[in-house]
């Protein structure tokens, strides 16, 4: 049984002590955000002249526990909802601003294949007929991507592997997303609009009122996709539906059947979850915010990265070395996760050829993350597996 939690969304005004009697929403369902980079474009792919060289795609995920289902992403006056850039959105003519409008089929077609990196938001769905995945988590053997002449590029900069091999499409049966209270002019930002940069909205959302699960049981599902040759940052909220097997319905104590997640916490938080009328809760995490700019980018990083250091064994399943290929003079070394939070970081002095340095990473979850060097001579960035 599941409650439509979307009436009474926008009049949202709501983190605190909750409810005595056998029930406890799980303030860690949502595990985190995951931002893929899922591709940077190359000289050779900008067919219509909107696509800058260099332009990375985003893909946003929410990864949540175990059958908790992704349902609403909000905006209300006390928590806004916002997605930037300090440039511009690629927006390709024949894309969407719902990734469930977006036409697959157009994909082979050299007029349309960058159709692929269009800017859009959704819960799920990368086209009407598919749902998008991690490229690292894609089942599929075959990619309907980067076979010809367009997304062949090859970046370090870009999350592994490439899309000519995993494209993070799987093909079935979507629901289409709904939005209410999100001016027109703000749904164009990632649909029509070729220089919009600021998506904002403090009293409306886009939604699918029976919630949703990812395909497998990292329970990743896709909320947005956003393409540009600037810096990306977002602060989001989310809604998610508790299991039937989590929720409680011993009014009136205790009917809490959502949890939501906000970016920040708000005067009004505290008392919306002692309200024992209001059939949701929420938490502030951190999560909900990102700025790629503290994640290491640049092309001077992709040509240091080359030929500076290596990292070994990769992947690993305990601790990795750097090995340095040139002489570099006051170096710093900062192990990123996905998320661009700085895990670990500490000054090596001056590297010569040859030489190496340990990194200890026995308490890190097994994933992938940035290991970013900074010298004299520039700053490099390799991606490292914990196995």
């Amino acid at each position: 049984m599941k409650k439509s939690l979307l009436l009474g969304l926008l009049g949202l005004s709501s983190i605190g002590t909750l409810f005595s009697q056998g029930f406890m929403p799980d303030t860690e369902a949502l595990e985190c955000v995951v931002v893929e980079r899922y591709y940077v474009s190359g000289a050779d792919d900008s067919q219509d002249g909107l696509l800058p060289e260099g332009s990375v795609t985003y893909r946003v995920f929410l990864d949540m526990k175990p059958t908790y289902e992704a349902q609403i992403m909000f905006g209300t006056n006390n928590h806004p909802l916002d997605i930037k850039t300090t440039t511009t959105f690629y927006n390709h003519s024949f894309g969407e601003s719902m990734g469930a409008g977006v036409n697959a089929a157009l994909f082979p077609t050299p007029v349309a294949t960058t159709i692929a990196l269009d800017s859009y938001i959704t819960i799920g769905a990368a086209t009407s007929d598919h749902t998008g995945v991690l490229k690292a988590s894609d089942p599929d053997a075959t990619s309907i991507l980067g076979q010809g002449d367009y997304l062949t590029n090859f970046s370090e900069l870009a999350d592994e592997p490439a899309v000519s091999v995993a494209d993070g499409y799987v093909a079935g049966p979507i629901a289409g997303t709904g939005s209410i209270g999100i001016p027109q002019p703000m749904l164009d930002i990632f649909g029509t609009e070729s220089n919009g940069s600021e998506f904002e909205i403090n009293d409306g959302s886009w939604y699918l009122l029976e919630g949703l699960t990812g395909l497998d049981d990292d329970n990743l599902v896709l909320v947005g996709q956003f393409t540009t040759d600037g810096t990306l940052t977002f602060n989001m909220n989310v809604q998610m539906l508790i299991p039937e097997e989590l929720q409680c319905f011993a009014t009136p104590t205790c009917n809490k059947v959502g949890i939501m997640y906000v970016h920040s916490t708000h005067a009004d938080d505290e008392a919306f979850n002692n309200d024992i009328e209001q059939d949701r809760v929420i938490y502030q995490t951190d999560c909900m915010s990102f700025n790629s700019s503290e994640i290491p980018d640049g092309l001077e990083e992709k040509k240091l990265a080359a030929k500076a250091f290596d990292l070994f064994p990769n992947p690993t399943s305990e601790n990795f070395n750097i090995h340095f290929n040139e002489d570099l003079t006051n170096v710093q070394y900062n192990l990123y996760d996905v998320e661009g939070r700085v895990l670990q970081q500490g000054l090596a002095g001056n590297a010569y050829t040859g030489r190496q340095l340990t990194i200890q990473t026995g308490r890190l979850e097994a994933g992938t993350y940035l290991l970013q060097i900074v010298s004299e001579q520039g700053v490099g960035v390799k991606r490292i597996v914990k196995q």
